[in-house]
């Protein structure tokens, strides 16, 4: 590896401005609301219950959304780690990273008999091979998805194995791949359950349709195999999942991978969250996610030469670049018609775009050598925006809880008191305080009357509601994201 990087001085150097990027602001960056801290908290709760099959909304509320994997990954991180950012966000920085170089080793393989032959064409491969690799881990969304307590980049990395698995396998014979896509189907199905086999089956099945592939399909599938090896991997955590928590079952299969896209503000969904959005807005979610390439492959896209090229592809090489396209856009199409998604939902076929825009660097880009400068710029560029963000906007904004959390910490050395959340609870604030704060709701003016506590109250519901009696000898101690801290002492005897 060392050597490799030697004779690859510029491809090294892009590595280090990816790690410094990622792991700078996955320690620094704290956990917001909602989603990354109520993933990180799920995690931790794992550890403090030791319950590694049931995943716990709250103390009451088992979570059924999603399958465990993401999870099992971020409570081994913070078991080796401590239970910090950091830990909470390197599973997805590792998932990143090995999805990157599954694609460089799956691109640098040759595909057909001239480039296992040919040195010249051997060379292109490696070549394309790092361009792919360079071109996943500096599209935008991948950058934040690499440093994000999400499950997405899990996801990926099980779907690119599946993608690789299922080329090699079944296009070229090689049972061994076959049943590593099988079992990555497995992890697909731990990871986020059922749309992973709809993400890779869509594209699979396309290719072998459009391309009438059934001489090389069946022989190579290993159907019945490969089908016992994928529920070996999964099904004993579903079984389990059912039988701790009754429900769970048809909760996660008909609820979140049915009802959840088809009906908005779905009411049977326990943990809120709906993200209600026009039809169709997922491709303009994909052209962001493709940032900072996208605009440069839609207007060269648009000129003859780049047309070209794409009809040069096709022609040379049209099983490889039906696969491709079909990859790419399989989530896309998928959740076109669907209203409750999210830009995450197309990072699945991110790389197969990376290959695909690795394979036309000379004719959709900029001379390659121009390609690692204007990916170390875009990357910087990414960072720059990524830290006016957090200062103009994530920083002081209320989902932001540590500050004040941190404060009550320090408060309560030397003036111990329970610490009193007002309003719905805030995952932030259970993670950072361990699960020891109280979210009382309407019943606030029933709590901690006498004995010294603290109050954490938005300054929005001061001004509407009448304050309890108790208020009078409180003290404000600390404002933020508008959120005040209030210091209770105990009252005389």
């Amino acid at each position: 590896m060392i050597q490799f990087l030697r004779q690859n001085p510029a491809l090294g150097l892009f590595i280090l401005i990816f790690l410094i990027i990622r792991i700078f602001w996955s320690g620094f960056l704290p956990l917001m609301d909602f989603s990354e801290a109520r993933y990180a908290e799920m995690a931790r709760k794992m550890l403090e219950y030791d319950d590694w099959i049931t995943l716990w909304f709250s103390r009451e509320l088992p979570f059924w959304g999603k399958p465990p994997l993401s999870f099992w990954a971020v409570a081994t991180s913070f078991t080796l780690f401590g239970i910090n950012e950091f830990a909470s966000r390197l599973p997805s920085l590792l998932f990143t990273l090995a999805t990157a170089g599954l694609i460089y080793h799956w691109v640098k393989l040759p595909d057909t008999e001239s480039e296992q032959h040919e040195a010249e064409n051997q060379h292109n491969l490696e070549r394309t091979a790092r361009f792919a690799f360079v071109i996943y881990l500096s599209c935008w969304l991948v950058l934040h998805t690499a440093g994000a307590v999400i499950t997405d980049p899990a996801l990926t990395f099980s779907t690119t194995l599946v993608m690789m698995g299922f080329w090699r396998g079944v296009k070229h014979g090689e049972a061994p791949y076959t049943y590593l896509m099988w079992g990555a189907l497995g992890f697909g199905l731990l990871t986020k359950g059922p749309i992973a086999l709809v993400l890779c089956g869509l594209p699979c099945a396309f290719w072998v349709l459009f391309n009438n592939q059934w001489r090389l399909f069946w022989p190579n599938i290993k159907l019945f195999t490969g089908l016992i090896l994928m529920l070996l991997v999964a099904a004993p955590w579903y079984w389990l999942a059912e039988q701790k928590t009754p429900g769970f079952f048809e909760y996660f299969i008909i609820g979140e991978h049915f009802l959840r896209f088809t009906e908005t503000a779905w009411s049977g969904d326990l943990y809120g969250g709906v993200k209600d959005q026009p039809h169709g807005t997922i491709w303009l979610y994909l052209i962001v996610a493709l940032l900072p390439f996208s605009p440069i492959v839609l207007i060269r896209a648009l000129r003859k030469s780049g047309r070209s090229a794409l009809k040069t592809s096709f022609q040379t090489n049209k099983l490889l670049m039906v696969y491709l396209i079909a990859w790419l856009l399989a989530p896309v199409l998928f959740f076109t018609v669907a209203k409750n998604i999210l830009i995450t939902y197309v990072l699945t076929g991110i790389p197969a775009a990376s290959i695909l825009i690795a394979k036309h660097v000379d004719d959709w880009l900029v001379p390659q050598r121009w390609f690692y400068r204007f990916v170390i710029g875009a990357s910087l560029g990414f960072c720059l925006i990524y830290t006016l963000t957090y200062q103009l906007y994530i920083k002081d904004h209320y989902y932001n809880q540590k500050p004040l959390v941190a404060e009550y910490l320090e408060l309560n050395e030397t003036n111990p008191g329970p610490l009193v959340y007002w309003g719905d609870p805030l995952f932030s604030v259970i993670f950072y305080t361990g699960d020891q704060v109280v979210f009382p709701g309407p019943k606030v003016h029933e709590h901690y009357y006498d004995e010294t506590h603290y109050h954490a109250v938005r300054n929005m519901w001061i001004q509407a509601t009448e304050s309890p009696s108790f208020f009078d000898r409180c003290t404000s101690m600390k404002y933020h994201g508008d959120y005040t801290l209030f210091y209770c002492p105990q009252t005389l005897p």
